[in-house]
Order: structure tokens, then C-alpha cells, then sequence
């Protein structure tokens, strides 16, 4: 997938100076599908000029896409991921855009580093707790609610 020359993928998102564009240069198809498809339309028709909600709306669709993922991958929902999106959703569009702050960025691989760490361990904790804590009847619920909460 990647042997061909007009494919792009990412860009060099390491050398990113705010954390939009990070998040803009981490995929490139996907951004550029969001952007299009999503973000444009909403902020043309349904949020007339509002990029606040327009942005939020694309962090949540993309959050629950992430969610599809992962809830397949793994075979249990867990809405850690859907949660931890909240953060640049929030953070990101009051950073000023001629701030080249350093601790900004420092917040932003910090942000990297803890939100990865905390997706696998709380899925960790919960493949442990189904395991250790088997139903006596399966129903589309059990799949649903973690069991770190109650196992």
C-alpha cells in the first residue's frame, strides 16, 4: 500500500508547531475525507459559520468511528476512546494560531504518550475483568457496560 509514489499518507506530523496542524498531517486521507464530507458541509449549512461545533461534530464522528474500531478489534465496548477525543476537542481550537509556544507542544506529545497508555491499560483491565468474571447469560448489554466497574 505504501510502495507507491502517489500515495500520501501522512506528512511529517512530528514537526508539527501547534497541535491542528499535528492532527491535520497524522492522516491525510482521513483528514481530507473529514474535511471535505463532513466539516465543510456543516459549517456551510447546518452551523453557518460556527467552526467551534463544526470541529466538534467531526471529533465526535471521528471518536465513534475510532470506537467501531477498537469495540470490533477487541470484541467489547468501551467508550475510553470516545472520551479521551474530548480533550483536543476542547484544548486545541483556544491555542493561538501565532503562538509558537513550546509548552504547548510539550502538551501535546504529553497528551500523545497518556492517552495511548490509558486506552491500553483500561482495555487490559477490562479483557481481565470478562475473563475473570464470566455471565451466566449473554445479552447484548453484557457487551455493552464494562465489567472493570462491577467484576
Amino acid at each position: 500500500m505504501l510502495r507507491f509514489s502517489d500515495r500520501l499518507f501522512y506528512k511529517d506530523w512530528w514537526n508539527s508547531n501547534t497541535g491542528a496542524e499535528c492532527l491535520r498531517k497524522w492522516n491525510v486521507l482521513i483528514h481530507d475525507w473529514l474535511y471535505t464530507y463532513i466539516y465543510k458541509d456543516l459549517y456551510e449549512n447546518v452551523f453557518p459559520k460556527n467552526k467551534f461545533l463544526s470541529k466538534a461534530v467531526v471529533f465526535v464522528v471521528a471518536a465513534l468511528f475510532h470506537e467501531y474500531i477498537v469495540g470490533i478489534s477487541v470484541r467489547m465496548f468501551v467508550p475510553i476512546t470516545s472520551m479521551l477525543y474530548l480533550i483536543p476537542t476542547v484544548i486545541i481550537p483556544f491555542q493561538n494560531k501565532s503562538d509558537n509556544n513550546p509548552a504547548f507542544n510539550v502538551f501535546v506529545w504529553f497528551g500523545f504518550g497518556f492517552t495511548i497508555s490509558t486506552k491500553f491499560t483500561i482495555l487490559t483491565i477490562e479483557h481481565f475483568a470478562r475473563i475473570n468474571c464470566p455471565l451466566n447469560e449473554e445479552t447484548f448489554y453484557n457487551y455493552i457496560i464494562p465489567r472493570m466497574f462491577y467484576c
